[in-house]
């Protein structure tokens, strides 16, 4: 092999390693930001939930009426609060349980 085939050859090693490095990033940016997207929608999913469980603690507040309905309506937004406190827990670490899987 001469030495301008060896060159060449180093050369275009190094364009494919080049293109190869492009991809790599290029995926790894579309992960993370699909990752960012299931956090939010997750997020989104969580909140939902948690709105809909406060409002269904309060209709229960209402039907059962007077002092009773005062305790129920603040147990509702302390369960509310608490799942809503899970949620963006569970949601912190899925996000960086994903980005450490990208990160290596």
């Amino acid at each position: 092999m001469s030495i301008s085939e060896v060159i060449n050859s180093i050369l275009e090693a190094e364009k494919a390693a080049e293109h190869d490095a492009k991809a790599a990033d290029f995926k790894a940016r579309q992960i993370i930001s699909e990752a960012e997207a299931e956090a939010e929608r997750i997020r989104a999913s969580a909140k939902a939930e948690m709105e809909e469980y406060r409002e269904k603690c309060c209709e229960e507040a209402v039907v059962r009426g007077g002092k009773l309905s005062e305790a129920v309506i603040k147990e509702g937004e302390k369960e509310s609060a608490v799942i809503a406190k899970k949620a963006e827990g569970n949601l912190l670490a899925a996000v960086e349980f994903i980005l450490s899987k990208i990160s290596g």
